[in-house]
């Protein structure tokens, strides 16, 4: 009897959070279109829990968060334009439902994330590293192009000068680098990665749902510029504005004065 395949994208579920794990070890996490899909549908099932406050997103092992592109597969998808285009449309699919999650998206980063791996955590609202990780985008390298949005989600954290030097110039920054350029929000010890999001995960659990839906929309708008994006941002704000929640902590608030 043939041993069960192993999944390529372990979830986990617990109170208010869900993480879900890029679960490639042996290949530094370096994501197959198998596993781009796998994690485009892993968020679209997630978004449909209205109990879900915060998620999680982290790889397996300590050596990479997502290092990359599975280039085993390369010579057959690049056999075709349309094959071509699955696999950009699966990257593009995974990095645009992580960032249109309503709720925030914590990037762990366990180790190396580079190409798909740093498009991935572009895509996350937050973003820890560990003292040790890789950032990059070797595209060049390759000969391959990045999407529209994931140029943008890059530009938008780091600006146009730190992008030019990733994507033209091939540069590679280490953790405290990374931290300066704004590609990372925090670089902590290994053994403090998940405790540490698991205290923002608190933090934001304690917050108003609606404000923090409105406010990623909002950003989403700002960031790509796009008018469906800002018409939706527009009604996110008013539903915030109008709802009980709302209501019960202002009053609260003046309650305590």
């Amino acid at each position: 009897m043939a041993a069960a395949a192993q999944a390529l994208v372990l979830v986990e579920r617990e109170d208010y959070w869900a993480r879900i794990t890029i679960n490639r070890p042996r290949m530094r996490n370096a994501a197959d279109i198998a596993t781009w899909q796998s994690i485009g549908d892993e968020v679209a099932q997630l978004a449909q829990d209205p109990d879900l406050r915060v998620l999680f997103v982290t790889g397996a092992g300590d050596r990479a968060f997502l290092a990359g592109a599975d280039l085993n597969e390369f010579p057959r998808i690049l056999q075709s334009r349309e094959s071509i285009q699955g696999y950009i449309t699966a990257v593009s699919r995974a990095c645009d439902q992580l960032e249109a999650l309503d709720i925030p998206v914590i990037a762990e980063i366990n180790g190396a994330a580079i190409g798909g791996g740093l498009e991935l955590a572009c895509a996350c609202d937050y973003r820890i590293a560990v003292e040790g990780a890789k950032f990059g985008i070797p595209s060049a390298e390759v000969g391959l192009g990045l999407a529209y949005a994931d140029v943008a989600r890059l530009v938008a954290l780091a600006g146009t000068a730190r992008a030019r030097e990733l994507l033209i110039f091939g540069r590679s920054y280490d953790a405290a680098e990374a931290l300066a350029a704004g590609l990372v929000n925090e670089v902590v010890p290994r053994k403090r990665l998940f405790a540490r999001s698991k205290e923002l995960a608190g933090s934001i659990a304690a917050k108003a749902p609606l404000s923090i839906r409105s406010a990623k929309k909002v950003l989403l708008s700002v960031v790509h510029a796009r008018a469906a994006d800002r018409a939706e941002a527009i009604e996110s704000i008013l539903a915030a504005w109008d709802s009980d929640e709302m209501r019960q902590r202002i009053d609260q608030r003046l309650k305590r004065r």
